[in-house]
């Protein structure tokens, strides 16, 4: 017997993510129709199902943030988000969505909005 799990990625990636990750991500995440080259993947991992069995469905998004100020000027991420209903034989591939080494960490001295 399987067992489904809700699953709720969130992460910021650093500005300075390089666009075959953020393509990549489009891709799986269903933003963007054509698979990239460089992804290894047969089929997007994070697509939103539009029959989902979740309360509110499942949510994909990449967008570009402001994270705050430092040194007179504003910083920025990739703010990722996806929220989907998780077969347990299929979370392996949670592993290969976003490179830890990419997240965002606010620098110092760094006012960050509410």
């Amino acid at each position: 017997m399987s067992l489904y799990f809700e699953v709720a990625l969130t992460r910021f990636l650093r500005d300075d993510t390089p666009e075959t990750v953020l393509e990549a991500l489009r891709w799986h995440l269903g933003l963007v129709s054509e698979r990239p080259s460089a992804d290894d993947h047969t089929y997007p991992v994070l697509i939103p199902d539009p029959d989902c069995r979740l309360p509110g469905g499942d949510v994909a998004s990449l967008q570009r943030r402001s994270r705050g100020f430092t040194a007179g000027h504003e910083l920025f991420a990739w703010g990722l988000l996806s929220r989907n209903y998780w077969l347990d034989d299929e979370m392996g591939e949670l592993v290969t969505m976003a490179p830890a080494e990419r997240s965002a960490r606010p620098r110092s001295p760094t006012r960050l909005r509410g």
